[in-house]
């Protein structure tokens, strides 16, 4: 967690407490496997831990936004993220409306030849309401089962094709 301070204020106060998380995997799968997976947001449902639905509201001039809805430990939440990438580079996420002060994400790909590639997760997040708590205590273990769904999907996807 960071702290972060009003740097307008006459004198420092606190203004949010940031969590940030990274979390890197090395792939034997190709780049593009790995980019699909996580580009393809509609499929979430179908693998990542307590995300309920995707709904997409436009697809247009390069982002695409989307309504994610959770739910999990007694939370029903859902938000509003606006999604960017560069094809098989990385993949970015910005909160537009939800439970959250601030929700950024950006997962990025690096091919490793023809051994397979690294892909590296990198989320911030001030959280409000009930989720200050919940993820104050959870926020690293999510970020494992988080990263570990990814993984296991890509890895299927990858045989999958093979």
């Amino acid at each position: 967690s960071r702290l972060f301070v009003d740097p307008v204020a006459s004198r420092a106060r606190i203004v949010a407490l940031m969590t940030v998380i990274e979390r890197s995997a090395l792939l034997e799968v190709p780049v593009d496997v790995a980019f699909g997976v996580v580009a393809d947001v509609t499929r979430y449902p179908e693998f990542v831990p307590a995300c309920q639905r995707v709904e997409i509201r436009s697809n247009a001039d390069g982002e695409l936004i989307a309504e994610v809805g959770v739910q999990g430990r007694g939370i029903k939440e859902s938000f509003v993220t606006c999604n960017t990438q560069d094809k098989n580079a990385w993949v970015a996420m910005s909160l537009r409306e939800g439970p959250f002060e601030r929700l950024e994400g950006r997962w990025q790909f690096v091919p490793l030849g023809d051994i397979g590639c690294r892909v590296h997760l990198h989320i911030e997040f001030i959280a409000r309401g009930l989720l200050v708590r919940l993820l104050s205590k959870l926020a690293d273990r999510i970020a494992d089962r988080l990263v570990d769904a990814f993984v296991e999907r890509i890895q299927a996807c990858h045989l999958a094709r093979d």
